[in-house]
Formats: C-alpha cells, sequence, structure tokens
C-alpha cells in the first residue's frame, strides 16, 4: 500500500487555522477563571480607612475582614458586602463605625462575625 503525502497549500493552510482555533481555546479555558473571579473576593483591612477608598469598591459577593486594630467607616450611602468580620483570632480586633455625616449605609447579605459569633444579614 502507498501513502502520498502532498504539501498542498490550501491543506496546510487549513490545518494552520485549526491549530489556532484550538491554542485559543485552551488560551480561554486556563484564563477564564481569572477573567470571571471578581465577586466571592475576600477584602482585608488592616489600617484605618473609610468604605470609599477601598479599591477596587466592593459588591454583594465580596467578604469584608478588619483586623490588626483597624477601623472601617462607612461613609457612603450605597455600600454592599457579602459578610463581614470584625477582628481574626490571633491577628487583633476590628471595628466598624458609620460617618457622622451624610446618610451611610451597609447592607451584608450573610454574616456579620464578632469575636467568633454571628448575627443574621441585614442592613445597617
Amino acid at each position: 500500500m502507498t501513502h502520498f503525502y502532498s504539501k498542498n497549500s490550501n491543506t496546510l493552510s487549513l490545518i494552520s487555522k485549526v491549530k489556532s482555533k484550538v491554542y485559543l481555546f485552551l488560551l480561554i479555558l486556563i484564563l477564564a477563571p481569572s477573567l470571571f473571579s471578581k465577586g466571592w473576593g475576600q477584602i482585608t483591612i488592616t489600617a484605618n480607612t473609610n468604605w470609599s477608598a477601598i479599591s477596587p469598591v466592593p459588591t454583594a459577593t465580596d467578604d469584608i475582614i478588619v483586623r490588626n486594630g483597624a477601623t472601617l467607616t462607612v461613609n457612603v450611602t450605597n455600600a454592599v458586602c457579602n459578610s463581614i468580620t470584625l477582628g481574626v483570632r490571633g491577628l487583633g480586633n476590628g471595628t466598624l463605625t458609620f460617618a457622622t455625616t451624610g446618610s451611610p449605609s451597609l447592607t451584608v447579605g450573610g454574616q456579620i462575625l464578632s469575636g467568633g459569633s454571628a448575627s443574621s444579614g441585614g442592613q445597617a
């Protein structure tokens, strides 16, 4: 049985295009988790700060941890997060305060943890 191999430019071009698309698909599969991982994030506050200074701005899927004796001051009217933890055992306390001007508010979709205890989410 004889096999023929032809270097037909159309065939090579087609193979090249298919390879390119396969490589692109694999690259997307590898990068997709990092491209869509925003949300379900964790933001740790270790120094006194205002909510408006947090970057990126927390969303309803972010977990906030305030520790090392830091104070987080809510100074916006639409602050949201998934959960908030005030203090971490062995890593210092955390404090949450609200600005005395404007109408600051915080909506927590999940748990509010303080010193190892939890309360249900809601609006403060």
